[in-house]
């Protein structure tokens, strides 16, 4: 009588009941996984997209991860990236170094002029040896560099 009401075929509301684990389990892998892609998205100070977190799982976790479940896990939980806009005077929206440095470092906590330079120091090192680039072979560009000169 509930399944007529409720428009379901019995068939239907028994397979539904009989898969009520594997939904329980299906949730608690997809937790799991929130919880990496959140770990490096509060790492990387909310600026990390799907790409970098896909290359991030894998380099830090060794977690080959598809970006579109990626995507899907970071719309349902709200984790959006901060991007740069675009302004009119721009020359093109072409990304560079100087404008990923800009994302993610916070240039306005510095007092002293040294700890400027100690901050863009730590992020030559960190754009050259950990941070992998999508066009790159998803490798960072010290790591590309070498699989080029192994590979000539």
């Amino acid at each position: 009588m509930l399944c007529i009401l409720a428009e379901v075929s019995e068939s239907g509301y028994y397979k539904w009941l009989k898969s009520t684990e594997s939904r329980k389990l299906k949730h608690e892998n997809e937790l799991a996984d929130y919880q990496l892609i959140k770990g490096i998205f509060v790492k990387e100070n909310e600026t990390a997209g799907f790409r970098t977190i896909v290359m991030q799982l894998y380099q830090q976790h060794g977690l080959i991860m598809n970006h579109k479940k990626v995507i899907r896990i970071m719309r349902k939980y709200g984790l959006t990236c901060k991007i740069r806009r675009g302004r009119c005077v721009d020359n093109a929206p072409i990304e560079t170094f100087f404008g990923h440095m800009k994302d993610e470092v916070d240039f306005n906590k510095f007092k002293t002029y040294e700890e400027v330079v100690i901050a863009i120091n730590a992020y030559i090192y960190k754009y050259n040896h950990l941070r992998p680039q999508w066009t790159l072979k998803k490798m960072t560009p010290v790591a590309y560099r070498n699989h080029l000169l192994n590979t000539a």
